[in-house]
């Protein structure tokens, strides 16, 4: 034990020294605060992402004054277009910084990008200049992957299952649509996507055992040999996978566990992690701030603790199907509030699901598409006919899940968790299985409550709090009251793939309030506004709609729920008839409660603008800034009629457009309005209840 203890308190220090190390200082000075235009020799290095948009991936720029590596897109309307064959090019870059987006409880995109060493954002500028490079590479490791990709793809009829074993294949999830990733969600079997340990282990644990198999009683030291093939296999498998995180760990702990192997050092498996991860972390610091490091590595120490306490307690060997439910019952439980604390929600059938599905997956699909992909270059029409076996049998276990899915209601499977109740249940986890006897035992069922009954504290009966969440160029709002959530906008849909719903929106409302909203307004049908739409309605997130084909939005309509009023002021009818652009056909929401109100007025321009002054009505303590604080709108009769205390504009930090205008904004604050952006603030909550105003701006903080 005081070895032990001396390990993990060199551990610690180890990552107090390199989050230490983690300043913005390690990053580009030249992408720090701006926008930056250059030309460079670029490298790809991730397989591209295709839409109807244009492709995106990730490059290594080779240029010493900008950033080392950065997220590219390639839009489809440029004159010269990237073609499969050619890695390498010359190319004009428009690069820009990677900025927190302060959503509060959201792991932020920034933070994911630069834990995976991403330096900053960048487009390609439709130049004449642009060209492949003279000499490409001729073996990589990213054409590699497309190629099987394709292959997988040909060879799998149903686009679902063909997602499923790309993905396992070689790591690219370009293909795994969001409805697919919601059913690995919420039956917990998200890991099974994540190329990690399990994966590494099969490969190796086959390679071994068939090259022993091979040279068994031929030659001396056959063990040593099939150990140094298994860790070549291993290795070649988690290139294959884009060595992500969990690959390379699983590559480092197998390399060094054959290495002690051989010198007859015995070393268990918690030192070896506590080994591996401060290596890890002192060739890349940032790898800390990463959810996949850090659930790879507490998973692989959640087992070896187990496995320490399994042998202190138990002298007699248990069977082995009791000894891996019991293992994968303690690791479903012990990384249940680092899940619920990352991600914002936890599946509690997933011991139940796992336990069904992953031997399946382990023993049955992975290894029948990994043989597929051996003999490929060899025998393709063997490799297809082994692609397509494996992907009946993953094809069977979705369907299950999704069965699964379809009868467990939506809340059952969410939770929110604050950092308290995470490190008050990741203690009494550690207790329990330090600790021998029902007194650990005890903690360590009560840590699993804690994680699944953490939620937001409502709201007051008669107040309501609106999120206005930071989506970049774009508006969502989310309303809360004591029991029901509205939703105003649902945040555009991005060009590169992907919409703020999926990644924001939709994981916002499961963590805070498990996943439903009683009523969506869209306030008009600008992308930036309604790009959320369809993923939401096939969802059945909201209850009723409101702003969307067959559910207009006019003047006059009211609804009142637990003592908040809300009343749509525009548009009239006239105004539907085609009389007005669609920006001043936006649909402007009175929210009050007391003497409260919050308006929101979309992106209404002068024209609508006048005629709502007209209507009279306006006045609100806090308000929207009409279209983002574009010039167009903001009129000083508008600002003068609504008088508000604060202000809030919903803006992106995307070029060109420079939104709010200053004029606009200097108009606001002359009316004595305090000015929020969240471009500048992240996401800001205004909080309406019995006589009183609150606008927090650095929520992310709280």
């Amino acid at each position: 034990m005081p070895r032990f203890v001396a390990t993990g308190i060199c551990a610690l220090l180890l990552a107090a020294v390199s989050v230490l190390r983690c300043t913005p200082s390690a990053y580009p000075a030249a992408l720090s605060a701006h926008e930056l235009t250059i030309t460079a020799r670029v490298t790809v290095r991730s397989v591209p992402r295709v839409s109807e948009f244009g492709q995106q991936m990730v490059m290594r720029v080779h240029d010493p004054v900008s950033a080392r590596q950065v997220q590219v897109f390639w839009p489809a309307g440029n004159r010269v277009q990237r073609n499969d064959d050619s890695l390498c090019w010359q190319l004009t870059l428009r690069l820009t910084a990677l900025h927190r987006a302060g959503n509060p409880g959201l792991p932020d995109r920034a933070g994911r990008l630069r834990a995976r060493r991403i330096d900053g954002l960048a487009q390609v500028v439709d130049h004449a200049d642009n060209r492949p490079c003279g000499r490409q590479p001729r073996v990589s490791s990213v054409r590699l992957r497309a190629r099987l990709g394709a292959q997988i793809r040909a060879a799998v009829a149903d686009s679902a299952t063909s997602a499923v074993l790309v993905a396992l294949a070689t790591g690219d999830r370009q293909y795994l649509t969001p409805a697919l990733r919601e059913r690995f969600a919420r039956t917990g079997t998200a890991h099974i996507m994540a190329i990690s340990g399990m994966h590494i282990g099969l490969v190796a644990g086959c390679c071994f055992f068939i090259v022993r198999w091979i040279f068994s009683g031929r030659r001396p030291y056959v063990d040593a040999w099939a150990l140094v093939c298994s860790v070549l296999a291993g290795s070649c498998y988690a290139g294959l996978a884009g060595g992500a995180v969990p690959t390379l760990r699983a590559v480092a702990m197998l390399s060094l566990a054959a290495v002690f192997w051989l010198r007859r050092i015995r070393l268990d498996l918690v030192r070896l992690t506590l080994l591996v991860a401060g290596a890890f972390l002192l060739a890349d610091p940032v790898m800390i701030t990463s959810p996949a490091f850090i659930m790879s590595f507490a998973a692989v120490a959640a087992l070896g603790l187990a496995q320490r306490r399994g042998r202190a307690v138990h002298a007699n060997m248990q069977p082995g199907r009791l000894r891996a439910i019991r293992a994968q019952t303690l690791l479903s439980v012990a990384l249940m509030p680092l899940v619920a604390t990352l991600f914002g929600e936890v599946s509690i059938i997933s011991l139940v699901v796992n336990v069904l599905v992953l031997p399946v997956f382990a023993f049955a699909v992975i290894p029948t598409l990994l043989t597929g992909i051996v003999v490929a270059p060899l025998a393709l029409s063997l490799a297809e006919n082994l692609w397509r076996l494996s992907g009946l049998l993953c094809g069977m276990l979705l369907e299950g899940m999704a069965i699964v899915v379809r009868h467990v209601p939506g809340w059952v499977a969410t939770t929110g968790l604050g950092a308290f109740e995470a490190s008050l249940a990741a203690g009494m986890l550690l207790a329990g299985v330090l600790l021998a006897g029902w007194p650990g035992r005890a903690l360590w069922l009560l840590a699993a409550p804690i994680a699944l009954l953490a939620r937001a504290q409502p709201e007051s009966a008669g107040c309501v709090s609106a999120h206005m969440l930071n989506v970049g160029h774009g508006t969502a709002i989310v309303l809360a009251g004591e029991r029901r959530r509205w939703l105003y906008d649902t945040g555009p849909s991005w060009r590169g793939g992907g919409s703020a719903a999926q990644t924001i929106v939709i994981p916002y409302l499961q963590r805070h309030w498990g996943g439903s909203f009683a009523r969506a307004v869209v306030s008009h049908s600008d992308n930036d506004h309604d790009g959320g739409v369809g993923e939401l309605r096939r969802l059945a997130r909201a209850q009723a709609w409101l702003g969307v084909p067959g559910a207009v939005c006019v003047a006059g309509q009211r609804w009142q729920f637990e003592g908040v009023r809300f009343e749509v002021l525009w548009p009239l009818p006239a105004a539907l008839s085609g009389q007005h652009s669609d920006n001043n056909a936006s649909c402007v929401v009175r929210v009050s409660t007391h003497n409260q109100a919050l308006l929101l007025l979309g992106d209404v321009e002068r024209q609508a603008e006048r005629e709502l002054v007209s209507l009279g009505g306006l006045a609100a303590n806090v308000s929207t800034m009409p279209h983002h604080g574009s010039n167009s709108s903001s009129t000083p009769a508008l600002v003068a009629a609504i008088t508000p205390a604060h202000v809030i504009a919903s803006a992106g930090r995307r070029r060109g457009w420079q939104l709010p205008h200053a004029g606009v904004e200097q108009r606001w604050r002359d009316a004595n309005a305090r000015v929020h952006v969240t471009a500048r603030h992240g996401a800001i909550q205004v909080r309406l209840c019995r006589g009183a105003t609150q606008v927090v701006t650095d929520v992310a903080s709280l």
